[in-house]
């Protein structure tokens, strides 16, 4: 079965537009017209559609949001790159000083395209920055100026399938179409902030790791061993991007888990723009997972105000070996987990706070 549909940018005019190269094979004659790279090695055209996947940015270093894209991209490139994903950006003629000034600082960790007469955007269909493609194992452009919240999904989407899996599923999203969302080119209410570099991240006081019990595996100070992306929203998705996240995996069935949701609300609710707590339901019980009617049905009686996930495959849970709920992990803006554990531990609250007051990201 097909993954959840990818959400993209845009009105009707729009992806009208997008839908003439979208999922049909990616035109690599067209990136002869970047004229310039910064930041590694030249992105060779004709390996695209090798058997790996390609996800690109058009950005603009004169604006926040394509920063904060950047620094998303790099993350990706190293969480996935033996999976086969290949990641780089591309910048128009204006404000490429910018660009060589960071890759001249040693800021830049993927490559950055100079696009000087605006050619492949407009090849592309770009209408703003940053906007998101992605091409599939069997080189077709199967994703057009996707949101970017759903990037995290649409990759992990594309690196699961093999080549002759991917050109069966793009027919069949051809003929489905594509799930609209804001319009192009509008951005979130929530201010963007510039990436900082990767050495403000090791200089900052992170909490002190939780050295208790964990009932699961220490990932403290490491990325999530899988990363979000495959999970349900069961509230209106978010963008991560920029902010602290706190995953608490728990059940409708767990006692300890129900007693920190007011704590978890209060949190929330004290940092709507800086903090982002989720739970992730679909924990087993007697060897079934619990499903999203049963989740959505607690939710309608006691309300909340963050979000909610659900994988009844328990991806996330299952990789980092939690052996008993409620199990807590608070990533920095970097995706990096500071603290894990209990939220009913005191030593919680007091992690959140720090991240929230350290975490270069934010401050």
């Amino acid at each position: 079965a097909l993954s959840p549909r990818v959400a993209r940018q845009g009105d009707a005019e729009h992806r009208a537009k997008l839908a003439e190269i979208e999922c049909k094979p990616f035109s690599a004659e067209a990136m002869g017209s970047l004229t310039a790279w910064a930041g590694g090695e030249p992105v060779d055209a004709g390996l695209i559609g090798d058997g790996g996947v390609t996800a690109f940015a058009f950005v603009d270093a004169g604006e926040p949001p394509s920063m904060i894209m950047l620094n998303t991209l790099t993350r990706l490139a190293r969480i996935h790159g033996e999976r086969g994903l290949r990641v780089f950006a591309v910048h128009p003629g204006e404000g490429w000083g910018e660009i060589e000034r960071l890759d001249g600082e040693n800021r830049l960790r993927i490559p950055v395209a100079l696009d000087a007469e605006g050619a492949f955007r407009e090849a592309m269909g770009a209408d703003g920055a940053p906007d998101l493609y992605l091409i599939d194992r069997a080189g077709q452009l199967r994703f057009a100026d996707i949101e970017s919240t759903a990037l995290p999904l649409a990759i992990n989407m594309l690196l699961r399938e093999t080549p002759e899996e991917a050109v069966t599923n793009a027919a069949v999203e051809s003929k489905a179409g594509p799930v609209a969302s804001r319009p192009s080119g509008s951005r979130p209410s929530r201010e963007a902030k510039p990436a900082p570099s990767p050495e403000a991240y090791a200089a900052a006081s992170w909490p002190a790791h939780n050295s208790g019990e964990l009932y699961a595996t220490n990932v403290q100070g490491k990325s999530l061993p899988t990363p979000l992306g495959n999970e349900t929203w069961l509230t209106p998705a978010q963008d991560l991007s920029g902010r602290v996240v706190v995953l608490d995996f728990w059940a409708t069935w767990c006692g300890p888990c129900i007693r920190v949701m007011p704590m978890l609300d209060e949190m929330q609710k004290a940092n709507p723009e800086k903090l982002a707590v989720l739970g992730v339901a679909g924990q087993a019980r007697s060897g079934y997972p619990e499903d999203a009617n049963a989740v959505r049905a607690f939710m309608r009686r006691n309300p909340h105000a963050y979000g909610q996930l659900i994988d009844p495959q328990q991806r996330v849970y299952r990789s980092l070996g939690v052996r008993a709920i409620p199990h807590v992990v608070v990533l920095s803006t970097d995706g990096v987990v500071r603290w894990q554990g209990n939220p009913g531990s005191p030593a919680f609250r007091r992690a959140v706070e720090q991240v929230l007051a350290v975490d270069p990201g934010l401050n």
